[in-house]
């Protein structure tokens, strides 16, 4: 009889929907930087976060830019699934 860890050793690398990663990222924006960024502003290419917004917003984002992802780590525990923002 085969231990349980080899039925479940496939289910070890999965990823949380796009949709949960932006919905993290987005959130911690908002608590680090204190304005708000919409879902459809971002856009994630692998484990980059692209953010489509105007330069004003993006430069405080980049100030903060470690502690988002920190934040970002935190909250989506495991992997390093957001690895960069820009």
């Amino acid at each position: 009889m085969r231990p349980l860890r080899e039925y479940l050793a496939r289910f070890t690398n999965l990823t949380p929907p796009e949709r949960v990663i932006k919905d993290v990222v987005a959130a911690a924006v908002k608590k680090v930087c204190g304005f708000i960024v919409s879902t459809e502003e971002i856009k994630l290419s692998g484990s980059k976060v692209h953010l489509k917004i105007d330069s004003v917003r993006r430069s405080e984002i980049m100030l903060h830019k470690a502690a988002i992802l920190r934040e970002v780590a935190e909250t989506l525990p495991g992997k390093r699934i957001v690895r960069d923002l820009s």
